[in-house]
């Protein structure tokens, strides 16, 4: 029935400070240019995805922890402000420092491993592909 066939459409990242599950005004600067994207498609069956992460500093279990807060702030944000329905959420997941971006060698690979991956997904058997 393809209810568990999901193409991927869109990735959105949204950066974290260090140490932080703050969405700051770039995270939701780059949520709300998301949103109205999104509202301009005429797509059936969409889904999203939303998977936290951390850089390599500090402790392994705090960065888990860490990395769920963070796609709970974004999922907070998505739903408080755009009434972003429960029901097109694929269970969220906080992956820590596993699935690095870049290097966790330096600041900037660091920085961009500090996020948060909004996926947009069709979900191909709600959308009859």
């Amino acid at each position: 029935n393809g209810l568990q066939d999901y193409e991927p459409i869109k990735t959105i990242v949204v950066p974290f400070a260090t140490g932080s599950s703050a969405l700051g005004p770039k995270g939701k600067a780059i949520i709300d240019e998301a949103q109205a994207w999104v509202k301009t498609q005429d797509t059936k069956g969409w889904m999203i995805s939303i998977i936290g992460f951390a850089d390599s500093t500090g402790n392994t279990a705090k960065n888990k922890t860490l990395s769920e807060k963070r796609a709970n702030a974004v999922i907070g944000y998505l739903v408080t402000k755009y009434n972003m329905p429960l029901t097109r959420l694929v269970q969220p997941f906080g992956a820590g420092v596993d699935m690095p971006a870049a290097t966790n060698t330096t600041a900037a690979g660091r920085a961009q491993n500090r996020r948060v991956e909004i996926k947009l997904l069709l979900n191909k058997g709600i959308a009859g592909d």
